[in-house]
């Protein structure tokens, strides 16, 4: 299994959407966590955490209500990560054993934190400035809701010397594209048996 992650708005999804185009199964971690928040067990838990502050309409999670707690606080964090984690690696690991014995692309924020949590074979991290991300995802985040969000995660320069690989993507999307075809190609090479990576890759 191949575990793409990166820091925050660095592109790891516009990575896996051209790599799901070359053929590879992808499975979004950020997906099946805002399913497992559907969850009534992981509603309750929730609630009981934090109360009612982190409920919407008709009773459901507000992902930006809960947002607001725990992206300040490291304890409260730390209580949702324990609520919510264990059912989105059964949910994970669900998905995965659809493509078994296949190759297939998991993509998720926290995979350097999660560690031998959710071990995978080859680990690629999308990378780029932080005054590039900021802009991309100007419209989604206040300069605050970001330094906040990136602050929860391991810093960035952590995540890259963790990785296999890493892909600087401060370019265009078509400079995306082509690391994304040299990627595949070192992806079959490990996957076949033909090479090994050799060290640390940064395209």
């Amino acid at each position: 299994m191949v575990g793409v992650t990166g820091s925050l708005c660095a592109g790891k999804t516009a990575l896996t959407e051209i790599l799901a185009g070359l053929g590879y199964p992808v499975v979004y971690a950020d997906i099946l966590g805002h399913y497992a928040l559907t969850e009534p067990n992981v509603v309750e838990k929730l609630t009981d955490a934090f109360g009612d502050v982190v409920l919407g309409a008709y009773g459901k999670v507000d992902r930006k209500n809960l947002a607001s707690v725990v992206f300040n606080d490291k304890a409260a964090l730390r209580t949702l990560n324990e609520v919510v984690h264990p059912r989105l690696f059964e949910l994970i690991e669900e998905t995965l054993e659809r493509y078994w014995p296949g190759q297939v692309i998991l993509e998720a924020a926290l995979l350097c934190e999660w560690g031998d949590d959710m071990p995978v074979d080859v680990l690629v991290c999308v990378d780029a400035p932080e005054d590039v991300r900021r802009a991309r995802c100007a419209e989604k985040y206040a300069p605050e809701d970001f330094t906040a969000r990136q602050e929860s995660q391991l810093p960035p320069a952590e995540k890259a010397r963790l990785a296999h690989v890493v892909i600087n993507n401060n370019g265009t999307v078509r400079t995306l594209a082509d690391k994304a075809r040299k990627l595949s190609a070192i992806i079959q090479k490990r996957f076949t048996g033909s090479a090994g990576l050799g060290g640390k890759i940064i395209l």
